[in-house]
């Protein structure tokens, strides 16, 4: 387990609101993610100054052209992003991308299963489909599907959890 450093505690005090916000009502909320931004690139700051201050940024702007394109294609919803780009604030940017690295590779073949078992596939398919018919071909009329097929927050919240408790890819020291 990590040291419990402020900005960890922020972060895991971040993650349990974002799990019962997203349980409850398939949102992680911006009162949940602004703070741990704001909080991040604050304590970050206090304990490392400038070097410290830099740190959260990047690891906040990393985590925004990651996900910011992928909510804005309707792969998830935007506070699935925002929550990572509060990690990334908090936490920097190598714990950032690990983070995101165990999400993919915990959960892919997982959530591949779920729709697979709930029937819900062909929703997916035609989620990739919409995509690549708006954003490549243009063609702006194109039936919407449902924006969210499962609560991938859980999905991230886990895969941050499996970066800060495990030492799979060695990158947080």
């Amino acid at each position: 387990m990590p040291e419990l450093t402020p900005v960890v505690v922020v972060m895991y005090v971040g993650l349990v609101v974002a799990v019962i916000t997203d349980l409850r009502e398939a949102k992680i909320r911006n009162w949940t993610t602004f703070p741990m931004m704001v909080m991040g690139l604050a304590i970050n700051a206090s304990m490392g100054g400038w070097e410290g201050l830099t740190m959260s940024l990047y690891g906040l702007l990393v985590a925004f052209a990651i996900y910011f394109p992928l909510a804005m294609f309707g792969a998830f919803a935007p506070g699935d992003g925002k929550l990572m780009m509060g990690c990334g604030a908090l936490m920097g940017t190598a714990f950032m991308i690990e983070a995101t690295f165990a999400s993919l590779i915990l959960f892919l073949p997982v959530g591949f299963f779920l729709l697979l078992i709930s029937g819900r596939l062909g929703s997916f398919k035609h989620a990739v489909l919409w995509t690549y018919r708006r954003y490549m071909l243009g063609h702006l009329d194109a039936e919407k599907p449902e924006a969210k097929l499962w609560p991938f927050g859980l999905m991230l919240i886990v895969g941050v959890l499996t970066a800060s408790l495990t030492d799979w890819f060695d990158v947080i020291s």
